[in-house]
């Protein structure tokens, strides 16, 4: 185990949990002095001072140029789409970008039949991937850093995933943007932000679907946390939508409880690969789940987990 993970998992402390629906939230207080300072990318896409594009005029599926010309460090959620240029993609990895810095990010698509400018940047999207597209993209992203390949993921598995979800809500989605299929529950996806709210203190969360963990997700900076919050939060609602009116069969297999979640981080052995941006990218998985996280300067920035 990872040093700094572990010490994390010492700091947390769960809240009481709060559900809607078949959807149950386990806040994470976490007391964690973190001296790595940064910013959410929202209000700095807003206002140009971070701008996303194609890497040039042609384009490349795998490959986006972020340009950071802020002075802050800023944080790139793994979940987070990204929609215009010639067609819509998210993240592979969670991205800490330093100030007055050009990255290259690698994405997945998630707009197969669209190869054309519908704009000149992206912006964020109000969605974000289901967190089972984010755990089969994550998996195939880990097996190509594994083999050398960089973080690229399974580009027609995500596609074939969104076809599926598609197929599955009977969705309208010309181009087969995933966007365009999450449109169709953006009322539910509201009820689910309306009615689960974050707490004072939260940094994380780990979220039970259909009375089964699905997930965690961490961030060390509690405003960026809330930031991202609904986001992070519809990632899993979505799933919970598919599975409660269209009677998706993928469910959550992992029937531990919370604490044995984090038990199973505490013995969990750990990958390192340098990460997109900065610090190191961690990379772990054992038959009950998969996650991965950035440390920079021996503090953990973020972690994201998956149950099978």
């Amino acid at each position: 185990m990872n040093q700094e993970i572990y010490d994390l998992l010492d700091k947390m402390q769960i809240g009481e949990p709060v559900s809607y629906k078949n959807l149950t939230i386990y806040p994470i207080v976490a007391e964690d002095k973190s001296k790595v300072t940064y910013v959410s990318p929202e209000g700095l896409l807003k206002s140009s001072l971070i701008e996303i594009t194609e890497i040039d005029k042609g384009g490349s599926v795998p490959e986006l140029l972020l340009k950071n010309n802020s002075e802050h460090k800023v944080f790139f959620w793994d979940g987070i789409e990204l929609i215009g240029a010639k067609q819509n993609r998210v993240l592979n990895v969670s991205v800490l970008v330093d100030k007055q810095k050009n990255v290259i990010i690698p994405v997945s698509c998630v707009e197969q039949s669209r190869w054309s400018y519908n704009s000149k940047k992206f912006m964020m999207s109000d969605f974000s991937m289901p967190n089972w597209m984010r755990m089969n993209k994550r998996e195939s992203v880990a097996f190509s850093m594994r083999a050398g390949m960089g973080a690229r993921s399974n580009q027609s598995q995500v596609w074939d995933d969104v076809e599926k979800y598609k197929m599955e809500a009977n969705a309208e989605a010309p181009t087969n943007a995933m966007n365009d299929v999450l449109k169709t529950m953006n009322s539910e996806l509201e009820q689910f932000s309306e009615n689960l709210k974050p707490i004072q203190g939260q940094k994380g969360m780990i979220v039970a679907i259909n009375g089964r963990i699905a997930g965690l997700e961490y961030i060390s900076n509690e405003d960026v946390f809330r930031e991202l919050y609904n986001k992070m939060l519809k990632s899993f609602a979505t799933d919970c939508i598919m599975q409660h009116n269209f009677g998706r069969h993928e469910e959550y297999q992992f029937s531990g409880s919370t604490q044995d979640l984090l038990n199973n981080l505490r013995d969990m052995e750990i990958e390192k690969y340098k990460a997109v941006g900065l610090g190191k990218d961690l990379r772990f998985r054992n038959r009950n789940i998969s996650g991965t996280g950035i440390v920079y300067r021996k503090n953990i920035v973020s972690l994201s987990v998956s149950t099978k």
